[in-house]
């Protein structure tokens, strides 16, 4: 198994005995009859994830690194990118993650973007609020430095 896969692996089977082993503290410590049956959890979403180091991008294809017939080998495959996509990716390669969706595979690409700088003058304000336990994301408009009520 190539090690940057057998080390993702790692990775995930620790974070998620230290969630469990959290989880049965906290459930010890309530009284017997209030302990709740606990499950082992599951990973129940397949991802596949590779460092910049082991993936390239070439001419509308992705190569990354699997392991077949007990050998380390790359294969290529077929994306559909826009160039505003490709873009992004020149030279710049984040971590590569390929999940499932939908019946369809999706390879998320770690990028950093530089924030457009804006030029107007007005802002809008975002908060929240409880309202009978659930919470609400309000936007509120600022136009002129006076906030806009509903």
């Amino acid at each position: 198994m190539p090690s940057a896969s057998k080390n993702q692996v790692i990775q995930d089977a620790k974070s998620i005995f230290k969630k469990y082993t959290k989880k049965l503290k906290v459930n010890a410590e309530k009284e017997p009859d209030k302990q709740k049956e606990l499950k082992v959890p599951i990973l129940k979403k397949p991802v596949a994830i590779w460092n910049n180091q082991n993936y390239s991008i070439k001419f509308g294809y992705i190569a990354f690194p699997v392991w077949h017939n007990g050998k380390s080998t790359r294969i290529m495959v077929k994306t559909e990118t826009t160039g505003y996509q490709v873009n992004l990716l020149i030279n710049k390669l984040g971590t590569l993650r390929i999940t499932e969706k939908s019946g369809k595979f999706m390879a998320q690409i770690a990028v950093n973007v530089v924030p457009m700088q804006t030029t107007g003058t007005d802002s809008m304000g975002i908060g929240h609020r409880d309202i009978i336990g659930a919470k609400n994301i309000i936007f509120a408009p600022v136009i002129d430095g006076n906030s806009l009520s509903a």
